[in-house]
C-alpha cells in the first residue's frame, strides 16, 4: 500500500527524535531485543503488544478470544479504534462485569464494533485526514457505521462517546503499521442495541411534543426495522453469491461484480424542540394538530380524524420529518460533490420521506445542511446535530431550528419554477442506508468494487423481467463523464420500472440524463404504461447527424450554441448541464462533452397519485441502459426560461 511506503530523510528522523524526547516511544525503540521493528514495518497486533504509548492488554485479551489477533497480524487493510486498559476497566465497572464473566459472543460484538476491515489492500486506511464530520462510509465488522464528531477545540469523538487520545498511529516511519492504522480511544464503543423507536423516549425532555406526536400517529412503530433479515438469511445460506457475472460493461477483471453483504434498513428523524414550538404558539398536542391541519398539503376533507390514518394532517406532518434513509449531517450533500461542479454553483439534492406527498430540497452552506430554501424570501430550515443520543442502530435523530412544513409555500417557492435534477441514487433510499453511494470504486482503482443487486433489493426501481440486472459503480478515479462520477447501469434484456418521486401537481417536461457510447442499447420508454415517443438509441453520441450537437464556441455564427440547442430540442435532445464538470480532473463542463446527453421523455401532467416510468430494451441480446440522472421541469418554468442550454 502506498501509505506504507518507507518515508525517508529528515521527516522520519525528526519524528523519531520528537517521540523519544517526549518519552512516547515503543519498547522496540529502546531495546531492539523486545521486538525488531524493521524498515518493512509491523502488523497491528504486534504493534499493540509492544507499544508503550498506552497499554492495550485488555483489548488484546478480547482479540484473542475472538481470534482477531491472528487476523490483525496478517496482511490486510484495517482501521482500528482501540480502547486503553483504563477505558476497558471503566467499562467493566459501569457494566458490573469482568473479563472472566463475559461470553465470547459479548466480546465478539465489542471487538468487531471497533474494527473497520476494507477488503481491498490497495485502499487507503481511514486516517484522521479522511474523517468526515459525520458517518464514515465503510462499515465496521458488525456491518454498522461509525460516527465522527468534533468539539469546539478540535477534539475528535467516535460515536459521541469516545475521545481519540492519539490518532493515526503507525502511519509514519520508521515504526509504522503495514496493514492499517490505529486510533487510541478513551471509551469502549458499545454496540448500539437501541432502535429509533426505543431511543425516542430519551428525547422527551427537550422534544416532548414531537415524541408525543410520533407515538400518537403510530409512526414510531415504523422505526423498528434495522436489517432485512430475509436477505441476511439468504446470504448466510449461500443463496446469494458473493459475486455475479456482469451483463454490462461494469465488471471487475474477472468479469464479475460484488453483491451487497447486507441489506440494512433505517431512517432519519428530524425534530423541532418544545422551545421552537412554543415560539410558534404551539404548547400542547392539540395546538400541534391544528398547526398541522393549516400547514400541511394536500388539504383534505373527509373523515381523517384518526391520527394513525396516513391521510391525517398530523400524520403527514410528522411523516414529512422522517427520511426513508439514514443520513448523518455529512450525507446532506456530501463534501466530495463540490469538486464535480463549476465554481459558485448552488448544489441541490432531493430526498423522499415517509409522507406519501412531497419531497424535501436540500442545500448546504458553510454551517451545514439547510432544507427547503424559498425563492421568494430566502428562508429555510437548518439541520442541527444533537449533542448526545443522536445515533440508533437503524438511524439518526437531528434537531431542526425552525418548523419544517410541506405547505403551499414549499410547492410554490421551493419545488416550482426550476429544473429539479435528481441523481438516480437519490431516489433509492437503500443506496444511502447501506452507504453505497460514492463508495463503489473498482477494486483495481483502490475501491471496494461496484455492486450487482439481487432481485427485490430496491423499492423504487423494480426489474420486470428475471434477466434484468441492476448495477452501480463509482465514483471512478479515472473519471467518468457523469453526474458525481457514478452511475446506475441496467443490463440484460432488461425491463425496469422507476417510481416517480412525489412532485407538486403540474405539467412537467421529463428528461433523463445519460452518457452515450457503443456499449449501450436501444430502449423504449413509458410513463404509466403509455409509450413515450420513438425508441432511444443510447449508442449514438451528440455529434451524430440524428442529434446534431455542436460544441459551444466552435461555430462563429452561434458562439454560445443557443441556436444549436434549439435545433437539438426539436429533435428531443439536450446537451449535458453547464454547471457540472466531467472526469476526475474537471476538464470541462458536461455541456461540452459529446457523450453527455439529455433525452426529453415526455411532457405530461402529474397529479398526486403514484406514477411509474418504464424502460424496456428492444434489443434481442443482452445490452445495457446507462441511467445517471432524471429531470422534472414544470411547463410554467419552461415558458419563462432562457432554457435552451439548461443549467
Amino acid at each position: 500500500m502506498k501509505w506504507n511506503k518507507f518515508k525517508k530523510g529528515m521527516k522520519a528522523a525528526l519524528l523519531f527524535c520528537g517521540l523519544a524526547l517526549c518519552g512516547l516511544v515503543f519498547k522496540a525503540c529502546i531495546n531492539d531485543k523486545v521486538v525488531d521493528f524493521k524498515k518493512e514495518g509491523v502488523e497491528i497486533t504486534t504493534y499493540l503488544e509492544n507499544n508503550t504509548l498506552y497499554s492495550y492488554s485488555e483489548f488484546l485479551k478480547w482479540m484473542k478470544v475472538v481470534g482477531v489477533d491472528g487476523m490483525l497480524n496478517a496482511r490486510g487493510n484495517y482501521t482500528c479504534f482501540v480502547p486503553t486498559d483504563e477505558a476497558i476497566m471503566q467499562y467493566y465497572k459501569d457494566k458490573g462485569t469482568t473479563f472472566e464473566s463475559m461470553t465470547p459472543t459479548d466480546i465478539a460484538e465489542l471487538v468487531y464494533g471497533h474494527i473497520i476491515k476494507i477488503d481491498n489492500p490497495q485502499t487507503e486506511p481511514i486516517e484522521s485526514k479522511y474523517f468526515p464530520n459525520g458517518t464514515i462510509g465503510s462499515p465496521n465488522m458488525r456491518a454498522r457505521f461509525i460516527q465522527i464528531s468534533y468539539d469546539s477545540i478540535g477534539g475528535i469523538y467516535v460515536n459521541q462517546s469516545a475521545k481519540i487520545l492519539l490518532k493515526d498511529q503507525g502511519i509514519e516511519s520508521p515504526y509504522y503499521v503495514r496493514n492499517g492504522v490505529v486510533h487510541t480511544i478513551n471509551h469502549v464503543l458499545e454496540p448500539s442495541r437501541s432502535l429509533m423507536n426505543g431511543l425516542a423516549d430519551v428525547h422527551t425532555d427537550r422534544f416532548s411534543l414531537f415524541v408525543e406526536a410520533l407515538k400518537l400517529t403510530g409512526l414510531i412503530d415504523s422505526l423498528q426495522t434495522s436489517i432485512i433479515e430475509t436477505y441476511d438469511k439468504r446470504v448466510k445460506a449461500g443463496q446469494i453469491p458473493e459475486r455475479i457475472s456482469s451483463k454490462t460493461s461494469f465488471r471487475e477483471s474477472d468479469g464479475k461484480m460484488k453483491t451487497p453483504e447486507s441489506w440494512l434498513a433505517g431512517f432519519t428523524v428530524m425534530m423541532e424542540s418544545d422551545e421552537t414550538y412554543r415560539a410558534a404558539g404551539i404548547n400542547n398536542i392539540d395546538d400541534l394538530r391544528r398547526f398541522a391541519e393549516n400547514n400541511t398539503l394536500p388539504l383534505k376533507t373527509g373523515p381523517f380524524d384518526d391520527p394513525t390514518d396516513r391521510n391525517n394532517s398530523l400524520n403527514r406532518f410528522i411523516a414529512y420529518h422522517i427520511l426513508d434513509r439514514t443520513w448523518d449531517l455529512n450525507d446532506y450533500i456530501p463534501q466530495r460533490w463540490l469538486k464535480y461542479y463549476v465554481p459558485n454553483t448552488v448544489l441541490k439534492d432531493y430526498t423522499t420521506t415517509m409522507s406519501p406527498f412531497g419531497m424535501i430540497e436540500v442545500q448546504r452552506d458553510n454551517q451545514g445542511p439547510i432544507l427547503n430554501k424559498r425563492q421568494d424570501d430566502g428562508t429555510f430550515v437548518r439541520v442541527l446535530r444533537l449533542d448526545k443520543d443522536a445515533v440508533a442502530d437503524n438511524g439518526f435523530f437531528h434537531e431542526l431550528d425552525h418548523i419544517l412544513v410541506y405547505d403551499q409555500g414549499v410547492e410554490d417557492y421551493v419545488l416550482n419554477n426550476k429544473c429539479i435534477r435528481i441523481d438516480v441514487t437519490s431516489l433509492l433510499p437503500e443506496m444511502h442506508t447501506n452507504r453505497l453511494v460514492g463508495n463503489c470504486q473498482y477494486l483495481d482503482q483502490g475501491g471496494t468494487g461496484g455492486r450487482i443487486f439481487p432481485e427485490g433489493y430496491f423499492k423504487n426501481i423494480i426489474g420486470v423481467t428475471e434477466s434484468t440486472q441492476i448495477q452501480y459503480g463509482g465514483p471512478m478515479n479515472g473519471g467518468w463523464w457523469d453526474l458525481h462520477l457514478d452511475e446506475i447501469l441496467i443490463g440484460g434484456r432488461y425491463d425496469v420500472k422507476l417510481k416517480v418521486p412525489p412532485l407538486p401537481p403540474a405539467t412537467y417536461e421529463i428528461r433523463i440524463g445519460y452518457t452515450a457510447n457503443g456499449n449501450r442499447a436501444v430502449l423504449q420508454m413509458y410513463l404509466d404504461g403509455q409509450p413515450c415517443g420513438i425508441p432511444l438509441d443510447m449508442k449514438i453520441t451528440s455529434t451524430d447527424p440524428r442529434i446534431g450537437s455542436e460544441v459551444p464556441g466552435t461555430n462563429p455564427d452561434d458562439p454560445d450554441g443557443l441556436e444549436n440547442d434549439k435545433m437539438m430540442r426539436n429533435r428531443g435532445y439536450m446537451k449535458g448541464p453547464s454547471t457540472v464538470n466531467y472526469d476526475a480532473a474537471c476538464s470541462g463542463q458536461l455541456r461540452w462533452y459529446q457523450g453527455s446527453l439529455r433525452r426529453i421523455i415526455t411532457k405530461s401532467f402529474l397529479d398526486r397519485g403514484e406514477h411509474w416510468l418504464r424502460f424496456k430494451s428492444v434489443e434481442e441480446q443482452d445490452k445495457e441502459f446507462m441511467f445517471d440522472w432524471i429531470e422534472f421541469v414544470p411547463s410554467s418554468y419552461l415558458d419563462r426560461q432562457d432554457q435552451l442550454n439548461g443549467d
